[in-house]
């Protein structure tokens, strides 16, 4: 007789209730969707709080943490480029540091640096190009080995996750080196089918426990690279600095007028304290200048001023009130304005009574890192200090810090003047080594004439 017809198919609804049922067995995907979850949940509490401590007024797309997303995502770059791998140097650029950086994790004790590693005739962009060929290989060499091994699902894991993590945070993962760790599952990966394959089963605890003690030794190594006495005081000094910025901050809105390359300046390996000592406060960085009027706070990396100034006793991180701060350097802008400019250039400078003033509206902190020129030039030359006599002028020349305060956006600095009779001054900026950016003579005599 003939064979019977097959049964038919199940229905739609119960294939795709059994592909659920399959799909939530699977330890890698629930273990991705709770990490899902708890992601977003911590990020809902984080932008909740901004938006609380704001006091509800401003919008979601402005909030520190979206503004971060933004930026780290490459939506948006940080010196509005059209587009983050114009700001990078293109797209090859950024596939060649990322092989570099998966060649030289794949190498024990070697440590990963930025540009300038190697001269040019033997690298790229200043990378070597050994470590360039090195990280191609071992990524393909570890797509390879999802042929070789049986936990295809977490070997794929490991190597997927790092270049998908590279692509949503395009912009980040190449400006910050720490973020190329994610591609650490590439060089496991392939290291995990080979010891799978040519080691036998009873070796793999002695080859974990040497892995160990190699991952062990090269982190120390790292801990003390460039660890003399003199940093160990530095940070040291560090710690004691942000603790008693700590004592003072809790619960405020802090605007932290530090950028990034002043903090790696500022901290080298311990560059992340201002983020552990100011956890439980909302940090407004430097880039958010249309938001520091919100805040309570300012931290600075320099000591611009008595007015204001919170940690009298520190010596790398000084903490201000912002509305003291701010009322001291608008009371100098209100000193200044009583008259005209008597020069306008790089700054506006202003004259009243014995002192000299220089404003500058839309002022950032390259505007004030160049030595000020001021030269005096009296009526009478024997009103000079004997040693200034014989150059007809007395030289007050100043820094921007020790004379000077930043409030947002606005720079103001205060100078007095002799009591003598002042014929002239010639004032302006410049570099030692490069000269003059800037210079200008004020004739005070002609124009009391």
């Amino acid at each position: 007789p003939p064979p019977p017809p097959p049964p038919p198919p199940p229905p739609r609804v119960y294939q795709l209730k059994r592909l659920a049922a399959l799909m939530l067995k699977s330890r890698y995907l629930m273990l991705g969707i709770v990490a899902l979850v708890f992601g977003a949940s911590l990020l809902t509490f984080n932008l909740t709080n901004e938006y609380l401590a704001l006091n509800r007024e401003t919008p979601l797309t402005e909030l520190p943490s979206f503004q971060s997303m933004l930026n780290r995502t490459g939506i948006r770059t940080y010196d509005d480029s059209d587009h983050w791998l114009d700001h990078m140097g293109g797209l090859k650029r950024f596939l060649r540091r990322q092989l570099y950086r998966i060649g030289a994790m794949s190498i024990p004790y070697y440590l990963p640096g930025y540009e300038n590693e190697v001269p040019p005739e033997q690298g790229i962009y200043g990378y070597d190009r050994r470590l360039i060929v090195l990280g191609g290989v071992v990524f393909i060499a570890s797509l390879a080995g999802l042929l070789f091994t049986r936990q295809k699902m977490l070997m794929a894991t490991l190597i997927l996750f790092g270049v998908v993590w590279g692509v949503i945070m395009a912009n980040q993962i190449m400006i910050h080196l720490f973020e190329s760790l994610f591609l650490i599952g590439i060089p496991l990966a392939l290291f995990s089918v080979c010891i799978d394959k040519l080691f036998r089963r009873r070796l793999i605890p002695v080859v974990a426990l040497a892995a160990t003690v190699v991952f062990v030794v090269s982190a120390q190594q790292v801990s003390h690279v460039g660890h003399d006495a003199e940093q160990a005081e530095y940070q040291a000094e560090l710690f004691e600095d942000f603790e008693a910025v700590r004592q003072i901050a809790k619960d405020e809105i802090i605007y932290m007028n530090i950028k990034d390359a002043d903090l790696w300046q500022l901290s080298g390996a311990v560059r992340f304290l201002p983020h552990f000592f100011l956890a439980g406060n909302i940090v407004l960085f430097w880039y958010q200048q249309d938001l520091r009027h919100l805040a309570d706070l300012v931290l600075e990396s320099k000591l611009r001023s008595e007015n204001g100034l919170l940690t009298p006793h520190n010596k790398h991180v000084f903490m201000y009130d912002r509305e003291l701060h701010d009322a001291a350097v608008q009371k100098i802008y209100d000193d200044a304005l009583s008259s005209g400019p008597v020069i306008s250039s790089q700054f506006n400078v202003y004259m009243n009574r014995n002192n000299i003033f220089y404003i500058k509206e839309q002022c950032e902190t390259a505007d004030i890192e160049a030595r000020f020129l001021l030269h005096i030039f009296p009526v009478n030359r024997n009103d000079l200090p004997e040693e200034r006599r014989q150059f007809a002028f007395d030289n007050l020349d100043f820094d921007f810090d020790h004379h000077g305060d930043m409030a947002g956006q606005k720079c103001a600095a205060q100078i007095e003047l002799p009591e003598y009779e002042i014929a002239s001054i010639r004032t302006g900026q410049y570099i030692t080594g490069e000269g003059v950016l800037w210079s200008e003579r004020y004739e005070i005599q002609q124009a009391r004439q």
